[in-house]
């Protein structure tokens, strides 16, 4: 097991410039510490993903979420959501949503907008059956903690409709009651479709004579179920600039939903170690710091593809990358789902046209993981074809076994010609391979250098892999701080 020694890092502002320091003992003599995740939360100045957790603890559904922006570099709006949603086997109409509520913390710069609740779909008014698409009004119904013009946690209902792609607020309210942080609410959403109503109820769990109800009357004269269940119990954050960011998190225990007649369509109250995959669809999930490390984990039990980013704020002038890497959790039940750790980077491009997208951008990585009952490591680069396929120039395991728990220094470099991948083991007898590409090479259409996990499958059987990366390494360099992208990549592999 490698020792790990925190080293205490400091970055130099100049003229636009962030400057990497020389940090001691570096792995490779050309390299510099990027981060050694020492700090408290992840730093918005080297990375573009903020916090995001959703797992049980402590007897309640934990769920976390942030947004980071330095306030340095150009993003358009971002919605970031974090929220637990059922699993339905049948469309189940929606009459009652509750949930008991404990808002840890939330905080804003300027427009950001975080907020902590409930929110359901709860009927349909008629349009989208005329106009031919279905979820045109569709009316959902949410119940939030919010901050204030003040900066103090209130509670918030709202009623919003879609229409094509676009929502539209058409009922909204606050409530007045003295909210606190780490304090207990109990929320609940109540749909009458008789009486056209919805009440939106808040209570102090304990001064439950403290509690204030919201009547809203809708005036639609058909009110026909959505068409599609769905609900959703957590976090969320809508950031409209970069000179906004929010972060929120938040406890939620005692769930009850109800349908038509008052049936109990599902209750939890979270006793388990991990989120009820036969009651849940999205289920634990993880990227925070914990203990100077940065712990990336998800589980999942549906068939697709699923994977979590940490993106660097500047991808363009990463083109070597070493991290110290240990899977903590490995579960592959099928035995043919892909689960992987790993360093990722899009470097070039074969086709020299700007305008062909992800077509012709090179992938490369190396990973601990695979797609047997025990992880591997290994590398390989893909070439995409288009947004949905690619195809596989090399793929290839490295002789060192994986051990769970054990703690491996992983490398990728690309120095314009050649990929060079690295894997060493804490026994020492390090591993090298190489890659060197016949085709043209231009600059890639897609920026994105990343740690990253990932989870495809092709089935329902249980997945569940948790890394921890120890401190990243990266060529040494000026890092101009201006980020030159302005949306978050998205890439199928």
């Amino acid at each position: 097991m490698f020792l790990k020694i925190k080293a205490i890092t400091v970055g130099f502002f100049l003229f636009g410039f962030f400057l990497l320091p020389s940090t001691p003992t570096p792995v490779q003599a050309v390299m510099s510490q990027y981060d050694d995740f020492s700090g408290p939360s992840i730093d918005a100045n080297r990375w573009r993903d903020g916090e995001f957790v959703r797992e049980i603890r402590d007897g309640n559904l934990f769920s976390r979420i942030s947004v980071l922006n330095s306030g340095l570099f150009p993003v358009d709006s971002i919605e970031k959501i974090n929220y637990l949603s059922p699993k339905y086997s049948t469309p189940t109409p929606l009459r009652h949503l509750q949930a008991t509520v404990v808002v840890r913390s939330i905080e804003k710069t300027n427009a950001g907008y975080p907020h902590a609740g409930i929110s359901g779909m709860f009927y349909n008014d008629g349009t989208g059956a005329v106009i031919g698409d279905p979820k045109t009004g569709d009316a959902q119904a949410q119940l939030h903690f919010v901050l204030s013009s003040s900066g103090v946690p209130k509670v918030v209902w709202q009623v919003v409709k879609t229409y094509g792609t676009s929502q539209n607020f058409v009922g909204s309210g606050e409530f007045f009651m003295t909210l606190f942080l780490n304090r207990a609410y109990l929320l609940k959403i109540q749909w009458d479709p008789a009486q056209k109503k919805f009440d939106f109820i808040v209570e102090d769990v304990l001064d439950p004579a403290k509690t204030e109800t919201k009547t809203w009357y809708t005036s639609d004269t058909i009110l026909n179920e959505p068409s599609a269940s769905w609900l959703g119990i957590g976090t969320y954050i809508a950031i409209p600039d970069n000179l906004s960011s929010g972060k929120v998190s938040a406890t939620f225990d005692d769930i009850l939903v109800r349908t038509t007649g008052g049936g109990v369509f599902l209750q939890d109250d979270f006793t388990a170690a991990e989120i009820d995959s036969t009651k849940w669809s999205t289920l634990d999930c993880v990227r925070e710091i914990r203990n100077g490390d940065l712990v990336i984990e998800q589980r999942q039990v549906s068939n697709g593809v699923d994977q979590k980013f940490q993106n660097f704020r500047n991808p363009d002038l990463v083109q070597e990358m070493e991290s110290n890497v240990r899977i903590s959790r490995y579960e592959n039940a099928s035995n043919n789902s892909n689960l992987a750790a790993r360093l990722i980077g899009i470097f070039y491009n074969d086709t020299g046209n700007p305008a062909s997208g992800i077509t012709g951008d090179v992938w490369a990585t190396v990973e601990l993981g695979g797609s047997g009952s025990t992880p591997v490591a290994r590398y390989q680069v893909i070439r995409f074809l288009n947004s949905t396929t690619w195809d596989t120039l090399v793929i290839q395991n490295f002789n060192t076994p994986v051990v769970i728990g054990e703690t491996y220094r992983l490398y990728l470099k690309w120095d314009g010609a050649q990929f060079t991948f690295k894997i060493l083991p804490p026994s020492g007898v390090e591993e090298t391979a190489t890659y060197q590409p016949a085709t043209p090479i231009y600059p890639p259409n897609t920026k994105l250098k990343a740690l990253n996990t990932r989870v495809s499958t092709p089935n329902t059987n249980g997945k569940w892999i948790a890394a921890v990366f120890e401190d990243i390494w990266i060529n040494r360099s000026v890092l101009f701080l201006p980020l030159i992208l302005k949306t978050q990549p998205t890439v199928p592999f």
